[in-house]
């Protein structure tokens, strides 16, 4: 069963992390490390106030709320749900963390635009082509919530479902459902360092899936090879690709032993600091536990109580 603390950790850990990471988002790699981010900071890339998160929270807070509404989930109303959800999220700026949208994606708004027209983005090759990006991956993390105790193949058709509504090319799809398959075993008490090695055992179901192409399925080696706790953080790829996100974060998770020191890491990259911080924290907030959190942050992120309100709802809704 999952319990309050569990549900907290990762609402609050995607967060905090996301709010660390916001202000120096595309800020370059050297610069970072010159004079790396220690606490939570105001401004910098987009000039909103201390404690903000980007859409990444957002939706994925957006995600546990239609969760905790329909609790046990009933899959055939998930798709259904998770694009209320987006609209409401899109058109309404429905749980931003200031009441006003300041960082969609291009690739995200191109989607949105397609579902506000009755579209299905999966249904349009050229978008499918072109939609790798990692918008997805932190709003699906809320799953694991539901997918802890229910047959193990739900996990990707669920995962899968939820994140086509915006990015339907497979190796979106795959990083979605592998995020996903960690943050399970996370609640499952593994450790981080069993949950990352046991991620090799669901790459070709993850992959079969999500239809992913055999040229693309390399990306996954270090993963598959067991090699990604040995991987040079600081070579790798930070951009918004889903795939780049995943195994970035992945390496940062694995190559640090705690809450604080896995999201800095991670921000401290630069490029999409607030997605791979949102990513790391709430995947190390699972693993280290609420307490591992520093309270700080917790009080100054934007709507902190609501988020803590909307976790144990939807705590309770799970018990």
């Amino acid at each position: 069963m999952v319990s309050r603390e569990q549900v907290r950790a990762l609402l609050y850990g995607i967060a905090v992390g996301d709010a660390l990471g916001l202000p120096v988002e595309l800020r370059q790699r050297v610069d970072l490390e010159a004079k790396p981010i220690t606490d939570l900071t105001g401004h910098g890339t987009h000039d909103q106030p201390l404690g903000t998160w980007s859409d990444d929270t957002a939706t994925a807070l957006g995600q546990a709320e239609a969760l905790a509404e329909r609790v046990p989930a009933e899959l055939d109303k998930l798709e259904a749900d998770t694009q209320e959800m987006l609209l409401r999220w899109y058109e309404d700026a429905e749980w931003t963390a200031n009441g006003a949208h300041f960082d969609i994606s291009l690739s995200m708004r191109s989607a949105m635009m397609y579902l506000e027209s009755g579209v299905q983005p999966r249904e349009m090759p050229e978008y499918v082509a072109h939609a790798t990006g990692n918008d997805a991956l932190v709003r699906c993390l809320p799953f694991a919530l539901m997918l802890v105790n229910r047959p193990t193949d739900e996990l990707p058709i669920s995962v899968i479902t939820a994140t086509q509504l915006t990015h339907p090319n497979p190796q979106a799809l795959v990083a979605s459902v592998l995020a996903v398959h960690l943050a399970v075993a996370l609640l499952n008490g593994e450790s981080l360092a069993e949950g990352i090695r046991g991620l090799h055992a669901h790459v070709e179901g993850a992959s079969k899936a999500a239809h992913l192409p055999a040229e693309h399925a390399e990306r996954l080696l270090p993963i598959v090879e067991g090699s990604i706790a040995q991987a040079e953080v600081n070579e790798m790829n930070a951009s918004g690709d889903a795939l780049d996100t995943l195994l970035v974060s992945l390496a940062c998770l694995a190559q640090t032993t705690d809450y604080s020191s896995a999201v800095l890491k991670a921000v401290n990259l630069g490029d999409d600091a607030d997605t791979n911080g949102a990513l790391v924290g709430g995947l190390a907030a699972l693993a280290y536990g609420l307490n591992n959190i520093p309270g700080a942050w917790v009080k100054q992120i934007a709507r902190t109580a609501e988020i803590g309100d909307l976790a144990d709802r939807l705590a309770l809704n799970l018990a």
